[in-house]
């Protein structure tokens, strides 16, 4: 629903008036005519009634005896007098004893007799009829053709619209000058609080307006405020600092994970591809880049970082009523999850190396989960894996395809679960190797699993390690989460990130695809002011292009999705960004049809240039 547009005093004063003047001449003009037509008409029927009647005794007489001359003189008379145009005497056959009219051309009474209405040049006529008696005998009878006054009526109308009309003008002109008169202080205040607001002037109680008390109140309720407004400065300056540094915190976090992550992959192929040292030294110097970030985090705790910074952490904290269940590409988010828990503390406190497998298949395949209570869930999984490898440990995952189900495997060399507790694994309460440990973690996990349609399974062997196996079954894809860029020949790319390492992976991948020998051209930015001026100029001269923007852009007060919705280019654009995952951004995302490409699994989706 569209909010009303302010109006002002006056404006709304002069259309109140307006209405209020129409409405008092429309109804003034009609019931004053309908109460002068309605007395005017008894007026004119008592007239003629008594006429009509004067004449029929004055004509008894001579009809009764026979004669023609006197009753001729009497109609005659009657016609001379204007109002009564048209008059016949007829005897008792019926036949026209006299006639008189005041026009030449007149009606036959042959035609109206009958009639109660009649028009004759032009102008109405109401037939009267009238019996002539004499002696108790009906000696004849009295037509009168009686001219209703139009031009009385008429000039009549005219006088009583003229009469409200001036009514109407009075009171419109009466209700704006009241409106001048009460706007008339609200302005000078306006003025005044426009030129002195913040000075001493205006905080002296002794600045009196006597023009009205309600302004005098609002003034000391705005002074008190104000005077309030700034003992909490200090407080509110303080909050935003603390805002600001939970978002570096944030940042420095996201930073890192997708530095260690494309670090881990570079080195995972290094032996195929010697370009991925280049890669590799700007991991190391993005993470030092970003160390540099860490002493403006200041004390913060972690729950801190993440209720500030927005991100999904603070769901975890009980904000779980708006994670719904939605199509979720299932390999960025272990990707994100492994990226994560390889910075937590328990795994930093041992050297325990992490690796994941997955194939084409089980990479394009997505399941219908919740995504925070998921990503709870498998952050519990990796936890007690940490917990169980000793010095130098493991752990794998594998993301596979099994029919039409997506399994996910995590698999340590830890110290296994004997054969007699196993069984009890997963239900509440039931715990192994852990001090105060509830058992909560793996239940709630399976639970949520098995409400998704999937199952978890436990198995393990004690002094060799443990698996856990989880099956979801596959759901649709979420076409906002693409699994392969396809670009076509001719077009162009631009790449808007302030991670030098994302712009390094996207020229190995774009060159491994020999992008030039299809003509497509790629224009790397680092700021999104350089970026704004080139894409005016490919958006002016129409050209085909796709544009790859990170949505959190240093040093800027707007995202990268912000960016692309004001300028109206969902169609030509994709989303990279570490928080791929967020149900917020997913939400914003799916108002725009809006692609998004999490910088977990930037390293590994693949490029196809169509044909």
């Amino acid at each position: 629903m569209k909010s009303k547009k302010p109006q002002s005093i006056k404006s709304y004063a002069k259309m109140r008036a307006r209405s209020l003047s129409f409405k008092i001449f429309i109804v003034g003009v009609i019931s004053v005519f309908l109460l002068g037509a309605l007395v005017g008409t008894y007026y004119y029927r008592g007239q003629l009634m008594q006429t009509t009647n004067v004449v029929t005794r004055s004509l008894s007489q001579p009809m009764g005896l026979g004669g023609e001359f006197l009753p001729s003189q009497i109609i005659k008379t009657l016609v001379e007098s204007g109002n009564f145009k048209d008059v016949w005497v007829t005897t008792s056959r019926n036949n026209v004893h006299v006639e008189a009219h005041s026009y030449d051309i007149y009606p036959e009474l042959k035609n109206i007799k009958d009639s109660r209405f009649y028009w004759n040049n032009g102008l109405p006529h109401i037939v009267v009829k009238k019996p002539v008696i004499y002696g108790k005998q009906v000696v004849g009878k009295l037509f009168v053709g009686y001219q209703i006054p139009i031009y009385t009526i008429f000039w009549f109308t005219v006088l009583i619209s003229l009469l409200f009309t001036l009514i109407s003008l009075y009171l419109y002109s009466r209700i704006q000058r009241l409106a001048n008169s009460l706007t008339a202080p609200f302005t000078d205040y306006s003025v005044f609080l426009k030129e002195n607001v913040g000075s001493e002037h205006f905080f002296k109680h002794n600045n009196n307006w006597m023009k009205l008390d309600e302004i005098n109140s609002f003034n000391e309720i705005l002074i008190n405020y104000i005077l309030k407004s700034k003992e909490n400065e200090n407080i509110a300056r303080k909050a935003i600092s603390k805002a600001q540094i939970a978002k570096v915190a944030s940042r420095v976090k996201h930073d890192v994970i997708a530095s260690l992550d494309i670090g881990e992959s570079a080195l995972d192929s290094i032996s195929d591809n010697t370009k991925q040292i280049d890669i590799l030294k700007t991991v190391f110097e993005r993470i030092s880049d970003t160390v540099e970030d860490i002493p403006k985090i200041g004390s913060l705790t972690e729950l801190e970082i993440n209720i500030a910074a927005g991100n999904e952490t603070s769901e975890l904290d009980g904000l779980e009523k708006t994670d719904k269940s939605r199509k979720c590409h299932i390999a960025s988010l272990i990707y994100q999850i492994v990226g994560e828990i390889k910075l937590s503390k328990i795994s930093q406190s041992k050297r325990v190396k992490f690796k994941t497998i997955t194939d084409k298949d089980s990479f394009d395949a997505f399941a219908e989960i919740a995504p925070v209570k998921f990503k709870r869930n498998l952050l519990n999984l990796y936890k007690n894996a940490i917990e169980a490898v000793m010095e130098d440990g493991y752990i794998e995952t594998t993301i596979s395809l099994n029919n039409e189900f997506l399994e996910i495997s995590i698999k340590d060399n830890g110290c296994g679960i004997p054969e007699d507790i196993l069984p009890k694994i997963g239900k509440r309460g039931a715990t192994f190797n852990k001090i105060n440990g509830t058992g909560i973690g793996l239940a709630a996990a399976i639970e949520d699993i098995e409400n998704w349609n999937g199952e978890l399974t436990i198995s393990s062997k004690e002094n060799v390690g443990s698996k856990v196996l989880i099956k979801l079954p596959i759901s649709d894809v979420d076409y906002l989460y693409p699994t392969t860029l396809y670009f076509a020949p001719g077009m162009e790319i631009v790449i808007v990130d302030d991670d030098p390492i994302v712009h390094k992976v996207w020229e190995r991948k774009l060159v491994q695809e020999k992008l030039v020998e299809s003509s497509i051209k790629t224009t790397h930015f680092n700021n999104l002011d350089d970026a704004t001026l080139y894409i005016n100029k490919l958006e002016n001269s129409d050209t085909d292009y796709i544009l790859l923007i990170d949505n959190d852009l240093r040093h800027k007060e707007y995202t990268g999705l912000q960016f692309i919705t004001q300028r109206s280019i969902e169609s030509k654009s994709i989303l990279v960004t570490s928080s791929g995952n967020s149900n917020w951004l997913h939400n914003e995302c799916c108002k725009s049809k809006l692609p998004i490409v999490p910088k977990s699994i930037l390293e590994r989706i693949p490029v196809q240039i169509l044909n």
